[in-house]
């Protein structure tokens, strides 16, 4: 019996101090601000820099120097991805880099002469990437879309090669890529910096303003009244005092 009576007695103590606690809180509008305010305004700035979640249709410049039918394809695929944008097609990389300067565009790809010779007689080919590496979310945009634009475009080729050969459409497939890859995201799908970031980022704002809240709470100033209350058992039962 006497068990019982000290969880009634432990069970009303908590729900007098949580009651008092919840009305120095709203009475106290620096607690307000701290503990309700900067819990709501401080996500909602972070994830608005994020809102876009992935980087698109970011603007460069391509410098074709081969001026060929296949270094145009190339720069169309290019254009094509979702990652970047052709804006400008610089005549030099002089001109290229002082749009860069102007911030007109956020990277360059070179394709040198010769490009289309090489492709056709089956050497390799390369192009040059100019990212901005100050900017890590914009070099891996742009580093990213090229990449993908090299294999695909590589691919194109294999085929056309292998189908000159007089292999069919399938067989050329299959010797172009003989090994099917299939990339499956499993934790961020969209691949989003912000949705890497900001669960980890939230949890880190709630601690900190739970912390600086507590810390309001628990030192106000001396001419504030602070209410210390709590429970006297007597025999009649729980009494509250002050």
């Amino acid at each position: 019996m006497t068990k019982d009576k000290n969880k009634i007695y432990s069970f009303e103590l908590m729900a007098f101090h949580f009651k008092n606690e919840l009305k120095a809180i709203f009475t106290d509008s620096g607690a307000v601000l701290i503990l309700v305010g900067a819990l709501l305004i401080y996500p909602l700035l972070y994830s608005f820099g994020y809102f876009n979640e992935v980087l698109t249709n970011l603007p460069v410049g391509v410098v074709d120097l081969d001026q060929t039918a296949t270094s145009r394809k190339y720069t169309n695929m290019l254009d094509a991805s979702r990652e970047v944008q052709v804006t400008y097609n610089p005549q030099s990389l002089k001109e290229a880099e002082q749009l860069f300067l102007e911030n007109k565009i956020d990277g360059v790809l070179l394709i040198p002469k010769g490009f289309q010779k090489n492709v056709l007689s089956t050497k390799q080919a390369n192009v040059a990437v100019y990212a901005d590496g100050s900017y890590l979310l914009k070099y891996k945009t742009f580093y990213t879309a090229a990449q993908a634009v090299n294999a695909y475009f590589g691919a194109g080729v294999g085929v056309q090669h292998y189908l000159a050969e007089g292999k069919s459409l399938r067989q050329a497939k299959v010797s172009a890529s003989p090994l099917s890859i299939q990339t499956h995201m499993l934790y961020i799908p969209s691949g989003s910096y912000g949705s890497f970031i900001m669960p980890g980022l939230i949890l880190i704002i709630i601690q900190q303003t739970l912390l600086i809240g507590i810390g309001i709470m628990g030192g106000p100033s001396p001419n504030q009244k602070s209410l210390r209350s709590g429970y006297r058992k007597t025999n009649a039962g729980a009494k509250l005092f002050r």
